[in-house]
């Protein structure tokens, strides 16, 4: 074997093992497979190479010598039962917030159950929604994260709950949630110990987006005026953005949120360390993807369907900004990067 397979073997084995792990593993571990193997010299390369030949060695004499301790540790494995965890929401304006709480509501069980409240169940409680509860599902059962999606749920779950997906226990933030009587949701599961808590994501809340929204309403109001007066000037020529050379790279400014970075750790949380063969048919598509919404699937399923691996290029904030207008995008660029990982 050559260095250069030697360091390429190296390479997928650590990308194998964080895809494995789901979690990106350990940045160093990715770190050794991109760029500190072909740092070393020759004899530390072959020197590696020994030491897992031993570990592989190792490994098959113990299977060999303890064959009933082996075929017992397979048996444990089959019979371990499956801990199914319930999470629930609205989900409705999805962000990156929610997207991190259904990465560590898997963490806790083997399969996570969304429960998506219904929209009779929101509007009592919070006011109507921007999507239906069948669109609002779609959006949810796209995430890499979510096993199965339970439709037109309550708001405040219950054990009834609970039993009818068969789940183990709930999971929620460490913010508390009223219902419309002013009472904690999960109190009932938190009595009888069916609660586990996750820390919720700072910086971030569909309040926020909605707020952004209503902005944008009240300067499309305040513009009408100017709106009806440019559409009168039918005579004039479409602006061909393409053959602007002096335009300006920000036309106004853009909704930043300084309360929220996606740092590399949280990056490397949400991605999925997976490198195209050399026989894959890559697809390429591109967007703002600003505001998750069942269009966006369906564009994403319809692209991967047409090769092997899918590349989603991501517009930056600048650019959004220059084409849609001054209040876009809604969500920056590193929120949009989290939303299309997960």
């Amino acid at each position: 074997m050559s260095l250069m397979d030697l360091t390429e073997n190296i390479r997928k084995f650590a990308c194998l093992l964080a895809e494995l792990n789901k979690e990106g593993l350990d940045t160093k571990l990715i770190e050794l497979g991109q760029g500190l193997i072909p740092k070393l010299g020759d004899d530390e390369i072959l020197s590696l190479e020994d030491d897992l030949l031993k570990v592989k060695t190792l490994f098959k004499n113990y299977q060999e010598e303890n064959p009933a301790c082996h075929k017992e540790h397979q048996i444990q494995l089959k019979e371990k039962p499956v801990v199914k965890a319930y999470v629930d929401g609205c989900y409705d304006l999805i962000h990156a917030g929610h997207y991190n709480a259904f990465r560590q509501s898997r963490k806790l069980a083997d399969v996570l159950v969304c429960g998506v409240n219904s929209d009779l169940e929101v509007s009592s409680v919070k006011g109507p929604t921007v999507f239906n509860n069948e669109e609002r599902c779609a959006i949810v059962g796209a995430c890499k994260w979510v096993d199965e999606v339970a439709p037109d749920t309550e708001y405040t779950p219950t054990v009834e709950t609970l039993n009818r997906y068969n789940c183990d226990f709930y999971v929620h933030g460490d913010d508390v949630a009223l219902n419309s009587d002013g009472i904690d949701s999960s109190h009932e599961l938190k009595a009888v110990g069916r609660f586990k808590m996750f820390k919720r994501t700072r910086g971030v809340s569909t309040t926020d987006i909605a707020s952004k929204l209503l902005t944008i309403d009240a300067k499309m109001r305040d513009r009408k005026e100017l709106e009806i007066v440019e559409e009168e000037k039918t005579n004039l020529e479409p602006i061909n953005f393409c053959n602007q050379p002096n335009l300006p790279s920000v036309l106004g400014s853009f909704n930043a949120n300084p309360n929220f970075l996606a740092s590399a750790k949280r990056i490397a949380n949400f991605a999925s360390v997976k490198e195209p063969l050399e026989s894959d048919k890559i697809v390429y598509v591109d967007g703002s993807w600003d505001i998750c919404h069942p269009g966006h699937i369906e564009l994403l399923i319809k692209a991967k369907e047409l090769g092997d691996y899918l590349i989603v290029g991501i517009h930056e904030d600048q650019c959004v900004n220059q084409y849609l207008g001054n209040s876009y995008p809604l969500n920056t660029l590193h929120e949009r990067v989290l939303n299309i990982l997960a």
